[in-house]
C-alpha cells in the first residue's frame, strides 16, 4: 500500500511547471524534497506504520524529469503477521509541445514482501492542454500489471491478498496475473483577482474510472467511479491546500502516477490538507494531514490518518 502523500506534497512544483498556477508562484529549474510521516489506522487489520522518501525534479530543454523513491512499513494488529514492507520507484518524463500542450510518459514499480502485490508495474501516460496560468484540461491513463496476483473462482480477496478454498470435490480454476486500467480526466482554473479579498486561487476537479481487465471470477466489479477536487491558495510566502474525493477505488493510481494503492482494499473517499511556507525562494517547509476511508475483509469502516512533513530545496 502506498499512501496519498504525493497528492499534496509536490503539487506546488508539479502545477507550477505545467503552467496551471498564477504568476505569483516562483518557477524553479531543479528541486529535491525529502519527506516522511506517520500513519495510524482505526477499525482495520493494520495498526500503524511509517513512510519516508525523496522526490527529485529537473527541467531539461522542453521537458521535465521527475523521480521519486519511497519506503513504507506497516504493522498489523495481529502481531503474528509479518510487517508489510514496500519500496516504490517512480520516474516520469514530461514533454512540452508548443505553447499550450504537454505529454507525460513514465512508470511506477513496487517491490513488496506481500506476494500478491509484489513486482507491480504501472505504465503512465497523459496529455494536457493549458492556457497560460488561467486554465488547463487533461487526461491521464494508467495500466497496472500485477504479474504475481493469483486467485481462483472460490477465492475471497482480503487486504493481504487472496485466501484459497480447496474443499474436497471442489474443482479449482486459478487465474494468474491481474491487469487494471484507469483513466482520469481533470480540469483546472484560476479564480479571483489580486485585489479581491481572497485573491486568486487554483481549483482542480477530476473524475476517475477504474476497470479491471482480467477475468477475476466475479471478485471485482466491472468498473469503479470516483470524483474529487483540490483547492490551492498562495499568499506571500504561504501556500495552503485542501482537497477531497468520494466514490469507490480498487488498485487506484493517483497524483499522476506517483501514488499507487496496490492492495485490494476498496477505498471509499478521503480528504487532505497541507500548509507550505517558503523561508526563501529556494527553501520551504510543508506539513500536512491525510484521511482515507476504505473497506477490508471483515472491516467495513476502516480508516487511516496520516501526518507528514517535507523540506524542499530548489536550485
Amino acid at each position: 500500500m502506498k499512501f496519498a502523500v504525493l497528492m499534496s506534497l509536490f503539487s506546488l512544483f508539479l502545477f507550477a511547471q505545467e503552467g496551471a498556477l498564477p504568476s505569483f508562484v516562483p518557477f524553479v529549474k531543479e528541486s529535491i524534497i525529502p519527506y516522511g510521516g506517520d500513519v495510524k489506522y482505526s477499525d482495520s487489520s493494520k495498526e500503524e506504520g511509517w513512510f519516508a522518501g525523496v522526490y527529485y525534479q529537473r527541467e531539461i530543454d522542453r521537458g521535465r524529469f521527475e523521480m521519486n523513491l519511497e519506503h513504507t512499513e506497516i504493522v498489523y494488529t495481529d502481531r503474528s503477521e509479518e510487517d508489510l514492507k514496500l519500496t516504490n520507484l517512480t520516474a516520469v518524463w514530461t514533454h512540452y509541445k508548443g505553447e499550450n500542450n504537454l505529454f507525460r510518459y513514465g512508470g511506477h514499480y513496487i517491490d513488496s514482501n506481500e506476494a500478491q502485490s509484489d513486482r507491480v508495474l504501472i505504465l503512465i501516460a497523459g496529455i494536457k492542454y493549458y492556457e497560460g496560468y488561467d486554465f488547463d484540461i487533461g487526461v491521464d491513463l494508467f495500466y497496472s500489471i500485477y504479474s504475481k496476483f493469483a486467485f481462483d473462482t472460490n477465492t475471497t480477496i482480503t487486504d493481504r491478498g487472496a485466501s484459497f478454498s480447496n474443499a474436497p470435490g471442489t474443482r479449482m480454476r486459478t487465474n494468474r496475473g491481474l491487469e487494471v486500467f484507469q483513466a482520469e480526466g481533470s480540469v483546472g482554473f484560476v479564480s479571483g483577482e489580486e485585489d479581491d479579498i481572497l485573491g486568486p486561487f487554483y481549483t482542480r476537479l477530476y473524475l476517475d474510472l477504474i476497470t479491471p481487465l482480467t477475468d477475476n471470477g466475479m471478485l471485482l466489479k466491472d468498473a469503479y467511479h470516483s470524483a474529487g477536487f483540490t483547492l490551492r491558495k498562495v499568499s506571500g510566502a504561504w501556500m495552503a491546500e485542501m482537497g477531497g474525493w468520494i466514490g469507490e477505488q480498487v488498485f487506484g493510481v493517483r497524483n499522476g502516477g506517483f501514488t499507487v494503492y496496490n492492495l485490494p482494499s476498496e477505498h471509499r473517499g478521503g480528504m487532505n490538507a497541507a500548509v507550505h511556507y517558503s523561508f526563501i525562494q529556494s527553501l520551504g517547509l510543508r506539513v500536512g494531514y491525510i484521511y482515507e476511508r476504505f473497506k477490508e475483509s471483515g472491516f467495513e469502516h476502516a480508516a487511516s490518518h496520516s501526518v507528514l512533513g517535507s523540506v524542499d530545496y530548489s536550485f
